[in-house]
């Protein structure tokens, strides 16, 4: 290369470089500019601060110190349980679910929690009104998954129960989603459960990275790249079963080798219900419960609400993000553009939500107590028999979401764990850990992982199984 083509190639490079960094220049005043005029406007609302593994007991003081005002945690603010019902059936262009699940899924570099309207229409009708016809093939699908994740377990065999748990659940909405043989290619099993962690972890590396930051490097983080490719209807539906159903069945039976004591009474109810309806047998080697025997199980649905009220998958509910200002009746207005929510946790341990004072019974158990059968109790009152279920949204209980954007797939995700519990309760028979006595123990329950408003089981706790002997 002669002189003079060296020089025009430098030129040619000093005028690309000079581009370059003009045009990234101009990106970086965007954003920044984009960024700051994108926040907020000041608000002048109470503020708490707490560590991410203390948002719970700052719901509950904030809650109990600010009854009739919202108050700001975090990056959230958090409204008053008696605005809940101007806010639950609010249209997006008033208050948006679809902007709150972008926004804490971080969507805009994620591409997950994009809107899905065919998705959420064919959980709310097809996937619910056909449940019934479901359940003999999840009873199954449970009993393959069982014996192929746990073998023979003739003697106490230890289980990381988070993990095998999370297979067998694999195991059961593929079964629903896919169907046979699909559901359980290893292929498949593999994806749907990868998939379920690769989401998580996306989430969670967005949210290391500095806001402002995000735009530039965001989208080139690894575990980003590793779900863009993915990301669409069928896995967003299989991470929203798999991951929910897993948190909540693991929370179920922590709970119960840690109070054994409830096991033999929710064992007896299930062999009651088998005699009154008797029951289909499966190749003549055992049998399973008849569609119209589960919704009966009134005490194992009380069980598995009371799980949920101490160890909801999250401390706050009904999460919107206001496109418009709204004027609250507490007098408060709440500008366009802030992540409103409300104490699900706290609603769920007051005295109030638990039972009105005409109901009081010589049998009420403090709301701060684990009572199993609490809301077995309030179902046995005049009017309440089909209140109070592990299912149901309403003000008292908001895990489940209330209003416009309840979880559509919230009745699914009831009568599989149902299902799971109903296999484990009346063919076998499980401990904590080393708990050779069966004793129990609180003290000695996995604890669970806290992370901001986020509550996750113990991925790492082991748990003793054992097939029950004739």
């Amino acid at each position: 290369m002669d002189l003079t083509t060296k020089s025009a190639a430098l030129k040619a490079h000093s005028a690309t470089t000079q581009i370059v960094m003009g045009v990234s220049a101009f990106l970086v005043v965007f954003y920044l500019i984009k960024f700051f005029l994108s926040r907020p406007e000041r608000l002048n609302f109470p503020i708490f601060e707490a560590s991410p593994s203390e948002y719970k007991s700052a719901v509950v003081e904030g809650s109990l110190k600010y009854p009739d005002t919202p108050f700001i945690l975090g990056d959230v603010v958090v409204l008053p349980k008696s605005t809940l019902d101007e806010i639950r059936n609010l249209p997006e262009h008033q208050a948006s679910f679809n902007k709150m699940v972008r926004k804490v899924m971080h969507s805009k570099y994620t591409n997950f929690g994009a809107d899905h309207v065919e998705l959420i229409s064919a959980v709310k009708v097809d996937l619910t009104r056909h449940i019934n016809s479901y359940l003999d093939g999840l009873q199954d699908e449970l009993r393959y998954g069982l014996d192929k994740e746990l073998g023979p377990c003739e003697d106490w065999t230890s289980v990381h129960l988070y993990y095998q748990l999370t297979r067998i659940v694999a195991f059961l909405s593929g079964r629903v989603f896919v169907g046979l043989p699909l559901s359980r290619e290893e292929e498949w099993i593999d994806a749907s459960i990868n998939y379920t962690r690769d989401v998580m972890m996306a989430r969670e590396a967005v949210e290391k990275q500095p806001a402002i930051m995000r735009p530039f490097f965001a989208r080139f983080l690894p575990e980003v790249k590793s779900i863009r490719r993915i990301a669409d209807d069928q896995m967003t539906l299989t991470f929203a079963a798999i991951f929910t159903t897993t948190a909540a069945a693991s929370q179920v039976i922590f709970d119960l080798v840690s109070r054994p004591e409830y096991i033999k009474p929710l064992r007896d109810e299930i062999q009651q219900v088998i005699e009154e309806d008797g029951y289909d047998n499966i190749g003549g080697k055992s049998h399973k419960l008849k569609k119209q025997s589960i919704p009966k199980l009134k005490k194992l649905d009380s069980f598995l609400k009371e799980s949920q009220r101490f160890s909801p998958p999250t401390v706050t509910g009904i999460g919107r993000i206001t496109t418009a200002a709204l004027k609250l009746s507490t007098g408060h207005t709440i500008p366009k553009g802030v992540h409103i929510t409300f104490p699900a946790y706290a609603i769920s341990m007051s005295a109030q939500s638990m039972v009105v004072p005409s109901d009081n019974t010589e049998s009420y158990v403090t709301p701060h107590e684990f009572d199993a059968f609490r809301f077995f109790k309030l179902r046995a009152m005049e009017g309440n028999e089909n209140k109070h279920q592990f299912a149901t949204a309403s003000p008292d209980s908001i895990h489940f979401g209330y209003g416009l954007h309840a979880c559509p797939g919230r009745f699914f995700s009831s009568n599989e764990i149902k299902i799971v519990m109903i296999e484990l309760l009346h063919n076998w028979v499980m401990r904590l850990k080393g708990d050779v006595c069966g004793i129990g123990g609180l003290d000695k329950r996995p604890e669970s992982r806290h992370v901001r408003m986020a509550i996750s089981p113990n991925e790492s706790a082991e748990i003793e199984f054992r097939r029950r002997r004739a």
